[in-house]
């Protein structure tokens, strides 16, 4: 680690999907000459898939002439350095491009009321954080937050006291639990977690910590008028009750509507 960067040397360049699979990388450098395949053939098939195309690539070589920079750009590489290298240059280099990938993400992966992930990418970071837990064999706590009767909320104190009511919440989401944490708008009043290293029953009192606070929160509607909101959450738990995405999703929103039905405000992670 140098300068707040952490790296991973990658010797087979033929693994290279799999490896950003395992952990999502904010830039790539690659050197042109490699075993089996060339940088520029390593580009070239970041290029060609969906989720790697605006993936900062910054190619390194020792190949003189005009036609190494032109290959190099031309296979899809961000910025082009000559061997030998300048630490200093490479470092500065790698720094501006990473700093622009981060803002750019922001600006097209958070939402913009909540300031929380957004679905999708969401969903990416999610995938990779269950390769991981399988990978290492450690647990995983995903959990589904829906609040109670949002659309009264909507249409007796307003649009804008429901969106007040979700920026809250985002806010709120944003300061607790650990770094590592995924937190993500999952569409309209539903909001996901997920707790890497954590099981469905360990997770259990840290989010019915959260619903307290939350419920002691006063909004305030378009006639003035006072109100507070309350949730549910259904919490599944990696392996024990999937391995997949889909199956964990599936399971926490069972739990999630047990709870809706069972008269609110509930944080369930059994069956």
């Amino acid at each position: 680690m140098r300068a707040g960067l952490s790296t991973r040397k990658l010797v087979e360049p033929a693994r290279i999907l799999d490896a950003l699979e395992e952990v999502p990388p904010d830039l790539v450098l690659l050197d042109v000459a490699m075993p089996g395949l060339s940088g520029f053939d390593v580009c070239r098939v970041l290029r060609s898939t969906p989720r790697w195309q605006d993936l900062p690539i910054v190619m390194v070589t020792a190949q003189p002439g005009l036609q190494a920079r032109i290959g190099a750009f031309q296979s899809g590489a961000d910025d082009y350095l000559s061997k030998p290298v300048v630490d200093e240059e490479l470092l500065a280099r790698v720094q501006v491009r990473v700093e622009r990938a981060r803002l750019l993400r922001e600006r097209y992966d958070k939402d913009g009321l909540t300031g929380l992930l957004l679905r999708r990418p969401l969903v990416e970071s999610l995938r990779a954080r269950i390769l991981e837990a399988s990978r290492h064999d450690r647990p995983l706590a995903l959990a589904l937050i829906d609040f109670d009767h949002f659309k009264d909320v909507n249409d007796t104190h307003g649009h804008l006291a429901g969106d007040a009511v979700l920026a809250a919440f985002g806010k709120l989401l944003s300061r607790r639990f650990r770094a590592e944490d995924l937190r993500g708008r999952w569409g309209g009043e539903e909001f996901m977690v997920a707790f890497p290293g954590e099981t469905a029953t360990t997770i259990q009192g840290a989010l019915e910590r959260l619903q307290a606070e939350f419920a002691q929160i006063d909004f305030r509607g378009d006639k003035g008028e006072s109100f507070r909101v309350g949730f549910c959450v259904g919490v599944a738990g990696f392996p024990e009750d999937g391995r997949t995405l889909e199956e964990l999703i599936r399971s926490a929103d069972r739990r999630l509507y047990s709870g809706k039905h069972s008269g609110g405000s509930r944080v369930v992670s059994s069956d």
